[in-house]
C-alpha cells in the first residue's frame, strides 16, 4: 500500500523504538534564532518537540504599514498565525545525532501571539542521522526496511544446531575436541537472492545474525531478512517509499497477517561516519496505526504464509510482482487496504475491491465496457485456480458484488442480520480475486497457485466462501 498515502492519511510507524533525545533546535530558515529542547517518539502518538521558547520572532509574518506619522503599524492576523504555526523544516543537534524534522505544525504553546514561553510541535516525519539545508531535497541512493514476515517468508535459515550429545547416544563418532560438548549452535551466512528492477534498483534479501543474552544464564541466536536496495543516482525520498510500500504488499499478500514496516534506514555519500568514512544510517520515523510492530501478530505463528519465496520461484518471482504492482500502486491499494486496517467496515471493503477490480480489468483490457459484471466474469477466467475452488456459480457471484457494490456506493443497502456474514465473504473473495489476477498478469509460476490452493488457510475460506448463497 503506497506509504505516502499511509502518511498523508491514516499515519504509519516506521522504526522500532521509541526515540527521545535533548538537544538545540532551530527553523531552518533561521539558523541564527535556537532554543533547546526535548524530541521524543513512540509508536502511540508519534514525534513530539517540546521547545523552551519561540523558534519564531515576534513578528514573524506580521503585515507592516506606514502610518500617518510614518510609524510602522504591523497587523496580526488569523491568517498570520496560521502561518506561524508551519514549519516547513526544522533542523537540531543532539549529544548522539543531528535530526531533520519535516513538515511541522505548533499544536500547543504558553505565552501570547508576540512571543511563546514554550511550544509543542508535532512533525510529519523525522530523519535522525543528518541535517538537511533549506530547499534540500530528501534524495538517497541506498535504503534497508525490515519487514514483518519478511524473515517467515523466505523460508530459510542460517541457525543450524547439533545435539552433540543426541549424537553419541546414536552411536555417532564425535571428534575428541567435542566430547564434552552438549549442544553448539552454528551461524552461517544464507544468501536468499536479488534482482534488478526495470528502474535502476538493485534489491537484495539480505541475511544478518544478532547475538544476545548474558553469557551466563543464555546465550542465543536470532536471525532475520531484510530487503536492501541500492541506485546508481540519488533518488527522491518519494520514490523510495513507493518501493518500499511494493515490497510491504508483496510480504502482505504472502502471509495471513499484515505486514508491519518494523524499520527504514537510508543511506546517501555524503552522509559518513568514522575515519574510513562509512556511510551513516539515517533512521526514518513516521507515525502510523496499523501495525504495532513491536506486538505479537499472526506472522509470529507457524503456517503463517500463504506461500514463501520459493513458491513464487525466487528472486525471480519477487521481481514480477513487483515490476507488476509498480504499474497498478492505487488499484493494489485499494484491493489491500482491508488488509492493513481490520476495522474497516464491510461496505468499504466491497467498494474498494469491486473499484480495484475494475480498474484492473480496464487497464488490462483497454476498452469502455460499462457493465462491472462483465469486467468481473473476465477477471474470473483470467484467475482460474485456485479462485475457481472457491465459487459455486460464477455468474452469480459476478451479480451479487456488484448488487453489493451498487448498494454500498449508493447508500441503497437493506440492513438484513442475515445479510452481514455473507457480504463479509463476498468481500473476501473479491480480495482473493484481485491477488490472484495480480499474480496472473505476473505471471508468477505454477507453483505459487497450487501452494496457495492447498494452503490450509486458504482452503478454510475458500470452503466458507464456497457455501456462500449466492440467490
Amino acid at each position: 500500500m503506497p506509504i505516502i498515502e499511509h502518511l498523508l492519511e491514516q499515519g504509519t510507524h516506521m522504526g522500532n523504538s521509541n526515540f527521545e533525545a535533548i538537544g538545540e533546535w532551530w527553523d531552518v530558515e533561521n539558523k541564527n534564532r535556537k532554543v533547546s529542547g526535548k524530541l521524543t517518539f513512540s509508536r502511540e502518538s508519534g514525534g513530539e518537540l517540546e521547545t523552551k521558547g519561540s523558534l519564531r520572532s515576534p513578528d514573524f509574518g506580521m503585515e507592516w504599514e506606514s502610518g500617518k506619522n510614518g510609524e510602522m503599524i504591523g497587523s496580526y492576523t488569523r491568517e498570520t498565525e496560521k502561518k506561524s504555526r508551519y514549519y516547513k523544516r526544522i533542523v537540531g543537534s543532539t549529544k548522539s545525532d543531528p535530526v531533520t524534522l519535516e513538515e511541522c505544525t505548533r499544536t500547543r504553546a504558553s505565552g501570547n501571539f508576540l512571543e511563546y514561553k514554550w511550544e509543542i510541535i508535532e512533525p510529519t516525519w523525522m530523519l535522525v542521522g543528518a541535517h538537511f539545508k533549506p530547499g534540500e531535497k530528501l534524495e538517497f541512493d541506498q535504503f534497508t526496511v525490515k519487514l514483518g514476515n519478511l524473515t517467515r517468508w523466505t523460508a530459510k535459515s542460517g541457525l543450524l544446531e547439533l545435539p552433540i550429545k543426541t549424537l553419541k547416544m546414536m552411536g555417532r563418532t564425535i571428534p575428541p575436541e567435542k566430547e564434552n560438548v552438549w549442544y553448539e549452535l552454528r551461524a552461517i551466512p544464507v544468501e536468499a537472492g536479488s534482482f534488478t528492477l526495470k528502474d535502476g534498483w538493485e534489491v537484495k534479501i539480505s541475511h544478518a545474525v544478532t547475538k544476545s543474552g548474558d553469557g551466563i544464564h543464555e546465550n542465543k541466536l536470532t536471525q532475520e531478512f531484510s530487503f536492501s536496495a541500492t541506485h546508481s543516482h540519488l533518488r527522491p525520498i518519494e520514490e523510495i517509499f513507493d518501493l518500499v510500500s511494493d515490497l510491504q504488499d508483496l510480504i502482505t499478500v504472502s502471509s495471513k497477517g499484515a505486514s508491519a514496516i518494523r524499520e527504514l534506514l537510508l543511506r546517501r555519500p555524503d552522509v559518513v561516519q568514522g575515519p574510513k568514512k562509512q556511510r551513516k544510517n539515517i533512521k526514518f520515523y513516521a507515525r502510523w496505526n496499523f501495525p504495532n510492530p513491536s506486538s505479537k501478530d499472526l506472522n509470529d505463528e507457524e503456517n503463517s504464509t500463504y506461500f514463501t519465496l520459493s513458491d513464487l520461484g525466487g528472486a525471480e518471482g519477487a521481481k514480477k510482482w513487483i515490476e507488476t504492482a509498480s504499474q497498478h500502486r492505487l488499484k493494489v491499494s485499494r484491493a489491500l487496504s482491508s488488509r492493513y486496517f481490520s476495522g474497516m467496515i464491510t461496505d468499504d471493503v466491497i467498494i474498494n475491491a469491486a473499484s480495484a477490480l475494475e480498474s484492473f480489468d480496464k487497464s488490462i483490457k483497454n476498452d469502455n465496457v460499462q457493465d462491472l459484471k462483465v469486467r468481473l466474469n473476465r477477471m474470473q477466467k483470467l484467475a482460474g485456480y485456485p479462485f475457481s475452488e472457491m465459487i459455486s456459480d460464477p455468474e452469480m457471484w459476478s451479480d451479487l458484488l456488484k448488487k453489493y457494490r451498487n448498494e454500498s456506493a449508493h447508500n441503497l443497502e437493506k440492513l438484513i442480520d442475515s445479510d452481514f456474514s455473507r457480504k463479509y465473504w463476498i468481500s473476501r473473495s473479491a480480495y482473493w480475486l484481485f491477488v490472484i489476477c495480480m499474480m496472473r498478469v505476473a505471471e508468477l509460476p505454477d507453483s505459487a497457485f497450487q501452494v496457495l490452493g492447498g494452503n490450509p488457510n486458504f482452503m478454510f475460506e475458500a470452503g466458507r466462501i464456497k457455501e456462500i448463497d449466492l440467490t
